[in-house]
């Protein structure tokens, strides 16, 4: 037998997928660096406040990835951009201060990331979105190096959903 879910049924259902999902809302593994990304918990409302989003990354032992202020040393820099449904505005990207370390191939050091790398961004939802399951993607640009070669810059999709639900 089915049972219909009133307007309550649906949002405790929606809040009730992004609870279990949130930690984990997305991994994505292969080639020098895996991901994640992980939301702040709570519900998601719309229209809403701002809330948080982690992107967790792990890079491949004895290999680094470029700073996002590489390009001044002529380097591919560490680039994130997100691909989100029209109402979803995710900004104030941040990254944690790279480390500076000298290679063989540069005669001044560079800021790289190596092990892990967060980096964080706001994600607020407009007024027009509608309550339901959104599909956005993070995607991370990056040129990954180990102390004496680079290799071709590569970009890591990291698919992960948002649960909506309409302010009470």
């Amino acid at each position: 037998m089915r049972r219909r879910l009133g307007l309550a049924g649906a949002a405790l259902l929606a809040a009730l997928v992004l609870v279990g999902g949130s930690a984990a809302m997305a991994r994505a593994q292969g080639g020098v660096v895996q991901g994640r990304v992980v939301l702040a918990p709570g519900e998601y409302t719309a229209p809403s406040g701002t809330f948080g989003l982690t992107l967790q990354l792990i890079i491949a032992h004895n290999m680094h990835i470029n700073g996002p202020q590489a390009g001044r040393a002529g380097l591919i820099p560490t680039e994130v951009r997100f691909l989100a449904p029209a109402g979803v505005d995710i900004d104030r990207v941040r990254f944690p201060a790279p480390q500076r370390v000298k290679v063989s191939f540069s005669p001044q050091p560079i800021e790289v990331y190596s092990d892990r790398l967060e980096i964080t961004a706001s994600v607020r939802i407009g007024p027009r979105v509608r309550p339901g399951i959104l599909n956005l993607v993070a995607q991370v640009s990056y040129q990954a190096c180990d102390n004496n070669v680079c290799h071709m810059p590569q970009t890591l999709e990291l698919p992960f959903t948002l649960a909506v639900v309409a302010k009470p």
